[in-house]
C-alpha cells in the first residue's frame, strides 16, 4: 500500500511542472499576444497605437508543437472598434479541431484633420483652416478624415466649427457650377438650337440636373451642367 502511495505521488510531483507551465497566466500571455499581432497587422498600425481590454479569454491550454496551428480570426470582413468577438481556431494538419471565443474592447490612437478656424457651407477647404490631431477612438472611425491632403480642396456640405474632427459625408468634391453663377443656357429641339443667358439657382457637377433662370423668360427651369459655363436645356 506504502509502495503505491509512493508512486502516485512521484507520478504527481513529474506532471506537477507540465500543467504549471501550461497555466492561466502563461496561456493568457501568449494568447493576448497573437491578439494583439493579429490587430496590428489587420489595422496597419503599430502596436503602440493600439489598446486592448480583454474581457473574456478562453481557459485553454496552448501546446507547443509543430502539430498544431493556432489562427486568430475575426469573422466581419472590417474590424470596427468597441466590444467585440474573435475567435482562437487550433488546426491539426488544416483539420479544425478546436475553437475558442475571445472578447475585447479595441480603442486606436489615430491622427485625424480638425478645422482651426470655422468653416462654412460651400466653402472649400483650405489648408490654413485644419491641421492634423492624434486622437483615441473607441468607436466607428472609417468616416474620419486622416490627412491633410484628403481635405485640402473639397467643399463643405454643412457648417464646420472650431476645433471639430472633419468627415468624409462632411465634405464632397468642389461645384463645377455655384448658385448664382451666370451661365449660357442652350435649348436644344431636334435640330433646333437657342441659345441664351441665366443665372443658376443651386450648385452642381458636370453631368448633374440643376435649377436654372432663363434671363429670356424669367421662368425656373432645369437642365444639364455640361461644363462650369454651360447649361443645356432638352426639349421633347
Amino acid at each position: 500500500m506504502f509502495k503505491k502511495l509512493v508512486i502516485h505521488f512521484l507520478v504527481i510531483a513529474v506532471l506537477l511542472p507540465v500543467i504549471c507551465r501550461g497555466d492561466e497566466s502563461s496561456t493568457n500571455l501568449q494568447i493576448k499576444e497573437m491578439v494583439v499581432s493579429y490587430f496590428e497587422r489587420i489595422l496597419d498600425l503599430p502596436r503602440s497605437d493600439i489598446q486592448l481590454k480583454f474581457v473574456h479569454l478562453p481557459k485553454a491550454e496552448l501546446i507547443d508543437s509543430n502539430k498544431y496551428q493556432y489562427l486568430i480570426e475575426f469573422k466581419r470582413v472590417v474590424p470596427r472598434l468597441g466590444y467585440q468577438t474573435l475567435w482562437l481556431k487550433v488546426f491539426d494538419n488544416q483539420v479544425l479541431v478546436k475553437q475558442f471565443h475571445i472578447m475585447v474592447d479595441l480603442s486606436i490612437y489615430i491622427d485625424v484633420v480638425i478645422a482651426t478656424k470655422k468653416l462654412k457651407r460651400g466653402e472649400i477647404v483650405q489648408r490654413e483652416k485644419i491641421s492634423i490631431k492624434r486622437l483615441k477612438f473607441s468607436r466607428d472611425y472609417g468616416n474620419l478624415i486622416k490627412s491633410i491632403n484628403s481635405a485640402v480642396g473639397l467643399a463643405t456640405k454643412q457648417v464646420i466649427r472650431e476645433g471639430e474632427i472633419l468627415k468624409r459625408s462632411w465634405l464632397r468634391e468642389p461645384p463645377d457650377i455655384r448658385r448664382g453663377d451666370k451661365i449660357k443656357v442652350q435649348i436644344l429641339s431636334r435640330d433646333l438650337v437657342v441659345t441664351t443667358s441665366g443665372e443658376v439657382k443651386e450648385d452642381g457637377l458636370v453631368g448633374d440636373k440643376v435649377k436654372i433662370v432663363c434671363a429670356a423668360t424669367g421662368k425656373h427651369v432645369y437642365g444639364i451642367v455640361q461644363s462650369p459655363q454651360l447649361v443645356t436645356i432638352q426639349l421633347k
